[in-house]
């Protein structure tokens, strides 16, 4: 009868396992002996043999050896991918933390790099603001000053004048009044003003009258753009001086050919001529130019050299230019030395030997000329001073 009931207990918990993996079968005793408890009550076999189940207590349910050892294997490779998942979220959340403390860093520099520049900008705007207020005050200051000192002069009586050492000169018209002016000046800031742009190109006129209200403080405050012009210097043995901003003329006042003795350096000649040009750096675009001009376009004429051009001029070098017009050459004049650059070492004078209408002027105002007439010698070179225009 022990048999019996053993085979229906086996054949019941092998209907069971075979619903189940062995994972589940190992775990589940308490849920196996609940199942053979209630199939053997109702077998019919146990009830013909007159038994009764009373209780079923299963102690512990073990696999094989072999599948023991399958089971160990797999359920250790499992616990070390726990660990290894386990490391790894623990790394992960290492680095996660370490970055959310990173940008927060990050957040927190760029926040008061922020706050830094914000204050920096706003003392800039407040030193700006200061700066522009102070600026104002200046130039109310100065505009005040100057309404109270300025004088107007007409141009032919701007030669007698006796200027200050602090006086600002402004000249409004051509570029002729500019140089007319700045030769009897003494280092003074000369700003020219071109009152018709539409006729007059203003080489020497920068600004319109709308922009003196601008130039003028910044150059009473001395920071103001300059540009410095040398000058040409004639000059007597008895002490009479001319300057030339752009140019000197020694010759007739006529139209007629003046007489002279030339010395350059070693060289000496007598000459016979329309007159003598000696040219400024200023003025190589005046008078000097359309000379050579004329030596242009007459070289062009017999086939010689056409592509002779004004060099670019430098109005502060120490440098004169001359060119003599015109020259006759005769049995009593020479006309070898014509043209020719005159530095601060320089020699250049000339003898007079015209009777009458000798001349020498400069930049075009043959009426406040010198006198130019048999036995005067004149001498040439750059003069002492230079011109101050505002740019």
């Amino acid at each position: 009868m022990a048999k019996r009931v053993m085979n229906l207990t086996k054949v019941y918990t092998t209907k069971y396992i075979s619903t189940k993996n062995i994972r589940q079968v190992i775990k589940s005793a308490d849920e196996l002996a609940d199942i053979l408890k209630t199939a053997l009550k109702e077998d019919e076999t146990i009830q013909e043999l007159g038994l009764q189940v009373i209780a079923i207590s299963i102690l512990g349910i073990t696999p094989q050896l072999d599948t023991r050892r399958a089971l160990e294997a797999a359920t250790r490779e499992e616990i070390l991918k726990q660990q290894d998942d386990a490391i790894y979220k623990r790394r992960n959340s290492a680095i996660e933390q370490e970055r959310i403390i990173k940008e927060n860093e990050l957040n927190t520099e760029i926040k008061i790099a922020e706050k830094e520049k914000e204050k920096h900008e706003k003392n800039m705007e407040t030193k700006r603001m200061m700066q522009e207020k102070q600026a104002e005050l200046d130039a109310r200051r100065i505009a005040n000053d100057i309404a109270l000192e300025e004088e107007e002069v007409d141009r032919t009586f701007f030669p007698s004048l006796l200027l200050g050492r602090e006086d600002i000169i402004i000249t409004v018209g051509q570029d002729g009044l500019v140089a007319n002016v700045m030769k009897y000046l003494d280092g003074h800031p000369l700003i020219g003003i071109n009152p018709d742009t539409r006729r007059w190109d203003g080489i020497l006129l920068p600004f319109e009258p709308g922009d003196l209200a601008r130039i003028l403080p910044a150059v009473i405050g001395k920071n103001y753009c300059r540009r410095t012009v040398t000058m040409a210097r004639a000059s007597s043995r008895d002490g009479q001086e001319m300057l030339a901003v752009n140019d000197l003329f020694i010759g007739p006042r006529t139209h007629t050919s003046a007489q002279y003795d030339l010395q350059w350096n070693q060289k000496r000649e007598a000459q016979s001529s329309s007159g003598i040009i000696v040219s400024t750096g200023l003025g190589a675009t005046g008078w000097y130019k359309s000379i050579l001009a004329q030596v242009r376009q007459i070289a062009g004429a017999f086939g010689g050299e056409t592509s002779i051009a004004c060099e670019a001029s430098d109005w502060s070098a120490d440098r004169l230019t001359f060119v003599v017009r015109e020259p006759y050459p005769s049995r009593s004049t020479q006309a070898g030395i014509v043209y020719g650059k005159l530095g601060k070492a320089d020699t250049f004078r000339i003898v007079s030997r015209m009777a009458v209408n000798g001349v020498v002027f400069s930049d075009g105002m043959e009426s406040d000329a010198l006198e130019f007439n048999a036995g005067r010698e004149i001498e040439i070179g750059i003069a002492d001073k230079k011109g101050n225009l505002v740019c």
